[in-house]
């Protein structure tokens, strides 16, 4: 072949080439750091035992779903991709060091986490947690598992939160690996870890005998993680437009499907959001002129007082400036579950204070008959509610009766509703005594008084006293209810706690609402008195 057309056409090649790589090269430039961009890689730490995120094939070599979005990412920016091992230990350190770029190692996004590198907006993917537990095991519940020791792994984020939330203690390993042989050598009942990981090692065989504990729980988004000193880099932008564009064109549940993942809620949810037009028919998550995400876009977690206004925005700056965290005021979800705490509780109380004023009313009116048989069943049976502790009469209908109605019949109590016939029923007993000592009293002015609704406001008169603390302890006791899972007010502080380890804060919140509830009660039941009091009045 002729010598100068080999070199034309070496000398075409080599135009075209440095044409193709020219735009890739110029953003590299302009997003990446001068030392990053004039070697011509971008360094990501994914995992290696976190099957199929990030594992080894047979050559030793990193793949998953992981990997493959690290190859795209340094693509996208026009270098190559050296994917890096490291572990839930040792890569925020690994970050840290400079060993690293990137991480893209199902690292979860926590506020702890935001402290010691930058998170990158949107989240990539998101994952729960549960327990993998051997064939032999009869947990069927997280409060089943209250007191025993679980294998865990040093460095997950939700080791603190589910060990406080279900009282347990953790034996934690450095790696997977050695977490997954304690647990086959039967050293903890079972291994706390990831929902997505442990169904993937369901899938093989020599797992196909365990069980995952259902449902999941502390469901948390996952993050792309850079150096701390990248926070509003042009890097973090470009990475954020790039998971942005991820989620909007089906690469990440195209990556999921291929990496045999079942189908992920928040990726589809995601997705959704990230697709919404407004009325003009342009995309709602578009970043703003300061190159921010719309608030309606981003995680609630991770919005401060700066990006939002009115009642959320104080509970974001109490929050984020005095490190007070009254998450029932920034946080919708929590907000609304402790709204529904207070109307429960009102209801609650409401419909205890009726049953209790019915039940004391008719067993009075038995208990103050002119039947001795009648009378002394009346009075042996409230004597007996009376004696009886509120929170054992609930767990004998709720745990007792009701569970062996479930195991013969298929059919049980409703907690509420039990809660109601308790709280009902004890201090109905009170009243009842109450009652019928105040009928003893009116009869020595007007013998043979027999107690009726006609009867009754004289009867009342003298009885005030007794029945507003009884109705009084009623509203006080409705706490209790929460013991058989009645998601009241002290339910619904008590999950906020567990989630947020708020705890003194929360628990002065709730006696201020508990103290509140009990006052407009207290108005209630004394305006009924006071009503009683006037009509009897007017009718002597």
């Amino acid at each position: 072949m002729n010598t100068s057309l080999v070199f034309k056409r070496w000398l075409v090649a080599m135009v075209g080439s440095s044409l193709w790589a020219a735009p890739g090269w110029a953003l590299a430039q302009a997003v990446l750091p001068a030392a990053m961009a004039a070697r011509g890689e971008i360094v990501v730490g994914v995992k290696t035992d976190f099957a199929p995120f990030g594992m080894l094939d047979a050559q030793g070599r990193p793949v998953g779903m992981e990997v493959d979005l690290a190859h795209r990412l340094a693509s996208s920016l026009g270098v190559r991709a050296r994917v890096v091992g490291v572990s839930t230990e040792n890569r925020f350190q690994r970050l840290e060091q400079g060993a690293v770029d990137v991480l893209l190692a199902t690292v979860g996004d926590t506020r702890e986490r935001r402290a010691l590198a930058t998170a990158v907006e949107p989240h990539y993917y998101a994952g729960g947690v549960t327990v993998m537990l051997p064939p032999a095991s009869r947990v069927a519940d997280w409060a089943a598992l209250r007191g025993q020791t679980l294998c865990a792994v040093q460095g997950a984020y939700f080791n603190r939160s589910i060990t406080q939330r279900h009282i347990l203690t953790l034996q934690t390993y450095r790696s997977v690996r050695d977490a997954l042989l304690a647990l086959e050598s039967s050293r903890c009942a079972g291994l706390l870890y990831t929902d997505v990981a442990v169904g993937h090692w369901l899938k093989q065989t020599q797992w196909s005998a365990y069980r995952s504990l259902s449902p999941s729980t502390l469901v948390i988004p996952w993050a792309i993680y850079l150096p701390h000193s990248a926070q509003g880099s042009a890097l973090e932008s470009h990475i954020g437009n790039l998971v942005a564009q991820w989620h909007r064109d089906g690469t990440l549940i195209a990556l999921e499907q291929t990496w045999g993942l079942p189908p992920s809620a928040f990726l589809r949810e995601t997705r959704a959001q990230w697709l919404r037009n407004d009325a003009d028919g342009a995309l709602v998550c578009l970043r703003d002129a300061a190159g921010q995400w719309p608030v309606a876009c981003r995680h609630p977690a991770f919005v401060t007082s700066a990006d939002v206004q009115g009642v959320r925005g104080v509970g974001l700056w109490l929050r984020d400036t005095l490190g007070l965290d009254v998450s029932i005021l920034h946080d919708p979800f929590d907000a609304g579950r402790y709204a529904w705490g207070v109307l429960l509780s009102m209801w609650l109380c409401a419909a205890s204070i009726a049953g209790a004023l019915v039940l004391g009313y008719l067993g009075a009116c038995v208990a103050s008959s002119q039947r001795p048989f009648w009378s002394a069943v009346a009075r042996w049976v409230a004597s007996v509610g009376r004696a009886t502790p509120l929170l054992l009469q609930m767990y004998f209908l709720y745990f007792g009766l009701g569970a062996w109605l479930v195991l013969h019949t298929g059919w049980g109590f409703s907690a509420l509703w039990v809660a109601v016939l308790c709280l009902s029923a004890y201090h109905g007993a009170m009243i009842v005594f109450t009652l019928t000592e105040s009928v003893q009293v009116v009869r020595q002015s007007r013998p043979g008084l027999s107690l009726s609704l006609r009867t009754l406001p004289p009867v009342l008169v003298s009885a005030s006293v007794g029945i507003k603390v009884a109705l009084t302890n009623l509203t006080k006791a409705s706490v209790i209810a929460s013991a058989i899972a009645v998601p009241e007010l002290l339910a619904a502080t008590s999950a906020i706690i567990a989630d947020r380890g708020n705890t003194v804060l929360m628990m002065n919140l709730m006696l201020v609402s508990f103290f509140m509830l009990t006052a407009f009660w207290t108005r209630v039941i004394e305006w009924g008195e006071h009503t009683v009091q006037r009509r009897w009045a007017g009718e002597a």
